[in-house]
């Protein structure tokens, strides 16, 4: 059996930065489980539209008690892979132990929380590494990046400009590979800048008319899509490189 996991139009919908979160339980309400008490540390998943904020109100079975042994830090990071593979292989696929089961990739959170799932419940898996991700996203510019900084090192140059990623801080589901190779440009800048050699890097955001990502809504940032689509017109995003230039020399970077 090869199960191929496929978002529903209820997750499609979800536009809230901070989708999964962690604390302890301050109230509850009247029929709330009797596994649940105040104090207890939680996991869960914020249903309401926007950010989630210090306090959140949610119904006691988008709830998961956190283990003593994991710490909030660790738990938040649970909700959202766990609740995907727990709708897909059990909910959708109704897999039963002994099935087999096809995992691809099974790397990233998904993938691995799928694999633990999968043995815990007894099915034969089948899962693939996701490397040639990794090839196609990391090492082009890592490598890359590191050959234009060895190779031009004895050159005076007036500028060194590297194309980086938001995904740095906000991050990108799925591509972990990604904001990994941003990450590393990011660096790599700040580097320049403590040996006093020119250095600029370009954290873009989505594109709105050209690019992978053209036309595209972002499940977890729809407001933010919207608002990137505005700003990231390809004219705009010419005069942001020239006044990161401007910005640059004028700091004597």
């Amino acid at each position: 059996m090869i199960v191929v996991l496929k978002l529903s139009e209820y997750f499609e919908s979800l536009s809230s930065i901070g989708l999964d979160y962690s604390g302890a339980l301050t109230r509850l309400g009247p029929r709330t489980s009797s596994q649940f008490a105040v104090g207890y540390p939680v996991i869960g998943i914020n249903t309401n539209e926007g950010s989630s904020e210090s306090h959140l109100t949610s119904k006691d079975n988008f709830l998961i008690p956190l283990c003593p042994s994991v710490t909030f830090a660790e738990g938040e990071t649970l909700p959202a892979v766990t609740a995907t593979v727990y709708a897909g292989l059990v909910k959708a696929a109704k897999l039963q132990p002994n099935d087999t089961i096809l995992i691809h990739p099974g790397s990233g959170g998904v993938g691995l929380t799928a694999i633990t799932y999968a043995r815990h419940l007894g099915y034969w898996i089948i899962a693939t590494a996701g490397n040639e991700r990794l090839e196609e996203s990391f090492h082009p510019k890592f490598t890359g990046g590191w050959n234009l900084r060895s190779s031009t090192l004895h050159y005076p140059l007036e500028h060194f400009i590297m194309f980086s990623s938001v995904s740095v801080s906000l991050g990108s589901q799925g591509q972990s590979n990604h904001c990994a190779a941003n990450t590393f440009l990011d660096s790599l800048a700040f580097s320049r800048h403590y040996l006093g050699l020119p250095f600029a890097t370009m954290n873009w955001g989505l594109w709105g008319q050209v690019g992978v990502a053209a036309n595209k809504d972002v499940i977890g940032i729809k407001p933010m899509t919207t608002y990137l689509y505005t700003l990231s017109k390809p004219e705009l995003g010419i005069k942001s490189i020239k006044r990161t230039l401007t910005l640059s020399i004028s700091l004597g970077f």
